[in-house]
């Protein structure tokens, strides 16, 4: 069964688990797809081979057992997600190795080349632009540096149902993600696994990520009172010879680069 982290509002936030895995990814879709700053500059809500393309990233975040989905307790279905994924230093997934018989399952390869490697599977090109901005993304602040931690549960894929929006839920669902976090940093291993294999306390974040793209979900980082590490505006990218930003127009907020200590 689900760990429930809190209700309100006859929102229940709940860990996601395998039960509802499919549910969760056709809500992302739905939603993050649709809506996200990046994923309005590339269209994606109109293009179907894209986002059938990138829905494995909702899955690798999944894996990680630490992702939080939002349940309207009248209806019983999931009407937001928050993939959440758990980033580790080279140096820790070495230690981690050490201990482990055969090493690490899906923690043995650096994001980077992982969306390299993804982007060259894909066939679509909003979806290597999208896999693109992920890598640079990466590229703008070393956030295990920033915050001197070798371990943080990044909010990844955030996404709620248009007919439920102007609720709070997203905020809830950070709140909720940020609640998970502490209780691995307290050492109680509450992992939600999505395949048959259970999943180790180790690695457990130390701190909470998220990279926010627009107004409205920067308002909630403030809410949350995260620490802005870094701002790039969004004519750093580009998409069939127009940035980002012009894709836009309205001349869109930077994103933000966000993070908190537990």
């Amino acid at each position: 069964m689900a760990k429930v982290l809190f209700t309100k509002d006859n929102i229940k936030y709940v860990q996601l688990n395998k039960a509802r895995l499919h549910e969760a990814i056709d809500v992302g879709t739905r939603s993050f797809f649709v809506d996200e700053t990046v994923c309005k500059a590339l269209d994606l809500k109109n293009n179907t081979i894209a986002t059938n393309e990138l829905e494995e990233l909702f899955l690798k975040a999944a894996k990680d057992g630490v992702s939080v989905i939002a349940i309207d307790t009248t209806t019983d279905s999931v009407v937001a997600v928050s993939f959440n994924k758990l980033q580790v230093t080279y140096i820790l997934i070495e230690i981690i190795a050490i201990k482990t018989e055969y090493g690490l399952q899906a923690k043995d390869s650096p994001d980077i080349e992982y969306y390299q490697e993804y982007s060259d599977r894909c066939k679509d090109n909003a979806s290597k632009a999208f896999l693109s901005f992920m890598i640079g993304t990466d590229l703008v602040v070393d956030m295990f540096e920033y915050c001197k931690s070798d371990c943080y549960l990044e909010i990844m894929f955030l996404g709620v149902l248009s007919s439920y929006r102007g609720r709070s839920i997203a905020y809830n669902l950070c709140k909720a993600s940020e609640n998970v976090a502490r209780v691995l940093y307290s050492g109680i291993n509450i992992k939600e696994s999505i395949t048959e294999v259970p999943l180790d306390l180790q690695p457990f974040p130390k701190f909470v990520s998220a990279i926010f793209t627009s107004l409205v979900s920067q308002k909630i980082g403030r809410k949350l009172e995260m620490e802005v590490a870094a701002s790039v505006e969004l004519n750093q990218w580009t998409y069939n010879g127009k940035t980002f930003a012009d894709r836009l127009g309205n001349n869109p907020a930077p994103i933000q680069y966000c993070c908190k200590m537990l």
